[in-house]
């Protein structure tokens, strides 16, 4: 059995800024959640990177994944970015399109091949949407009087979440559902270029972000049943919530009271920091969890980035 992650090198606010970033398909070949693993079992473990093809020599990056090996993300040359749809079965690669602009990325795909993110329209505006092999791409709409939107995580029942923002607010984190763009209420920053936002969503319909917490400062967030859960911070003073599994274990980063950003899970109750890897100690980062609770991010140093796995209380690279 093959598991496979998507690991995002940079945080995923950086999506914002659209920048050009490396990602890779990693393959963990081995029984994530059926071993006991043990120091020196983890060590025989390896992994297989696999790249993305890309038309005409375009750099591309790999945003999500799912249990069939269906990759989404961009590629990109110069100032034009592509949404795609990757299929490891038969190494197919498909063109998401667009709504006529530059800038597109496709974000998150579901286990039914459902694929959410953002696409630039005619006039310069981002507009979230949805599709699939069997639909072309498709607005989701915007908040009433709001002229962007963007979305970021969807789960297997087709419900999407992200972000809505108009001229006079900033982000605002929404549900894209039945058609309609909910506001989930939490956006209530009124700092130029806040990013307040929804980056995940599992089948019970749990919620995971970013939101204000006074100032320029943001914390990680849970919404679930109505009500939202403020996640904290390891000591510092932002925080963001990047994935959630179906049991609702909740994987992101955190300032720490030393100031430099690490990994955490929170498990219902506090937040736990994951560390950094030896030798890659500035800072660390969570990007995603299965459903065993295996974690996978990135931690920095100066001279570059290391890909790590978090499993049974151990950090590996």
């Amino acid at each position: 059995m093959k598991h496979q992650f998507i690991i995002r090198l940079n945080p995923v606010s950086g999506l914002q800024s659209h920048a050009p970033r490396i990602l890779l398909v990693l393959r963990f070949l081995g029984l994530f959640g059926a071993m006991c693993f043990s120091s020196a079992a983890l060590a025989q473990n390896h992994y297989r990177i696999t790249r993305v093809p890309t038309a005409g020599g375009a750099n591309s990056v790999a945003l999500g994944i799912n249990s069939k090996g269906e990759v989404v993300g961009y590629s990109f040359q110069g100032d034009d970015y592509r949404a795609y749809l990757y299929s490891a079965s038969d190494q197919s690669i498909v063109d998401v399109g667009s709504f006529a602009g530059k800038i597109n990325a496709a974000c998150a795909i579901n286990d039914a091949g459902q694929v959410t993110g953002y696409s630039q329209d005619r006039n310069g505006n981002l507009l979230a949407f949805a599709f699939s092999r069997n639909q072309p791409i498709t607005s989701l709409g915007t908040l009433p009087g709001a002229f962007t939107s963007e979305a970021f995580g969807i789960n297997n029942k087709g419900e999407m979440v992200g972000d809505s923002q108009s001229g006079a607010q900033n982000h605002r984190p929404v549900l894209f559902a039945n058609g309609s763009v909910q506001d989930l209420g939490l956006g209530s920053s009124n700092v130029p270029d806040a990013l307040e936002t929804a980056y995940a969503i599992n089948d019970s319909d749990q919620i995971v972000g970013r939101r204000s917490a006074g100032g320029t400062a943001f914390h990680a967030f849970l919404f679930a049943n109505g009500s939202t859960t403020d996640l904290a911070t390891l000591g510092g003073t932002n925080g963001e919530a990047l994935a959630i599994n179906k049991n609702g274990l909740v994987v992101g980063d955190s300032d720490t009271s030393d100031g430099p950003a690490h990994a955490f899970v929170f498990d219902r109750s506090q937040l736990k920091d994951l560390g950094t890897l030896p030798g890659f100690e500035n800072a660390s980062y969570a990007r995603g969890i299965n459903s065993g609770g295996d974690i996978v991010g990135e931690s920095d140093s100066a001279e570059g980035k290391r890909a790590f796995l978090y499993t049974h209380g151990q950090l590996v690279e």
